[in-house]
């Protein structure tokens, strides 16, 4: 019921947005980064859940924590960039929003060595 509720904040947002955004392009942004910013409020919940989900999935796999650690930080940094990169695309700053989502990719990367070790792990001990 909360995505529902979500989805229609969301709806009539940009509506709004759009209705206002010819007079007022500053209102009209701080509209639509306002019911962003209640969407990724309202699916808090349920990713704690998901992720608590996962972690107990994972203990019933034997799988290290680190594994699952390491995936939903890459996610999650995944999600903050594009989410950043999205703002400041509709505010008119493109090249700003390609360097965020350069910025993403870079810490999305840094944030799985320590899968990249497990794995290269692996193979020596395999070897």
């Amino acid at each position: 019921m909360a995505a529902v509720r979500a989805i229609a904040v969301s709806l009539i947002a940009a509506a709004l947005a759009v209705t206002i955004r010819r007079d007022n392009p500053v209102f009209a942004l701080l509209i639509a980064v306002s019911a962003a910013l209640f969407a990724m409020w309202t699916a808090l919940e349920p990713l704690r859940e998901l992720t608590d989900e996962l972690f107990m999935l994972a203990e019933d796999a034997n799988l290290q924590t680190g594994v699952i650690t390491a995936v939903l930080k890459c996610v999650a940094i995944g999600i903050l960039a594009r989410f950043g990169a999205d703002i400041l695309r509709d505010s008119g700053m493109g090249a700003a929003a390609s360097s965020v989502e350069l910025l993403g990719v870079a810490a999305g990367l840094w944030s799985a060595l320590p899968l990249l070790r497990m794995c290269l792990d692996a193979i020596r001990s395999g070897l």
